[in-house]
């Protein structure tokens, strides 16, 4: 309804990863679609598939919001470990910790650019809704490829990194998430040894090598 949304699903088996196949006809809209500021969230699964390789394992999902408050919220899986997100109504915060972004992000079928990483994400609901936070990712690899090797080009200093991996020792993802699921990215940063990026905001980067 427009003021509640409640899913409860359990089974054995989604392969998600053929949902762009489905057709919902020509009456949705979803660029203006409403969130409902209550919802209930009940979900297990055995297995749960956006990678037709790669699977997440023991799904569970629960949740409630009650006027664009969550009140409580719990998700796990299982992939190449553990994968666990949690808000504390009593500290009022959330809580999410993976051990490998690379594995994360295949299995999300995001990006296979990445190796390794552990990833950890706090943030803290504000009384509007909004959850704002960041997102911490350390020590991870980024294979040559794609965006940042070719702004590495238009510099002149890809040729002290061709034919390696980029490793990065930090990188943080300050965020903001609305009530609507409208997310906003700004001031992440990435460092490495022998680089470092800064995101001022999103699809505008700036690079630079240490002195």
């Amino acid at each position: 309804t427009p003021k509640d949304f409640s899913l409860k699903l359990n089974g054995k088996n989604w392969q998600a990863f053929d949902m762009e196949k489905i057709s919902f006809g020509n009456d949705v809209d979803v660029g203006n679609r409403t969130i409902p500021p209550n919802i209930r969230l009940d979900i297990t699964l055995d297995e749960f598939a956006l990678n037709q390789k790669k699977p997440f394992k023991n799904i569970s999902v629960t949740g409630t919001r009650h006027n664009t408050l969550w009140q409580n919220f719990h998700a796990q899986a299982i992939a190449s470990a553990p994968f666990v997100l949690v808000y504390e109504p009593a500290r009022n915060q959330f809580q999410g910790s993976f051990s490998d972004l690379g594995d994360l992000m295949e299995r999300l079928n995001a990006s296979d650019r990445f190796t390794g990483g552990s990833v950890s994400l706090t943030a803290t609901q504000t009384k509007k809704g909004v959850i704002e936070g960041q997102v911490k990712v350390e020590k991870t690899q980024l294979k040559e490829t794609g965006f940042l090797l070719q702004a590495m080009t238009i510099l002149g200093i890809v040729d002290a990194f061709r034919g390696k991996d980029i490793v990065f020792d930090e990188i943080e993802i300050p965020f903001q998430l609305t009530p609507d699921f409208n997310l906003t990215l700004s001031d992440a940063f990435a460092i490495g040894t022998n680089l470092g990026i800064t995101f001022k905001e999103i699809g505008r980067a700036h690079v630079w090598t240490p002195v």
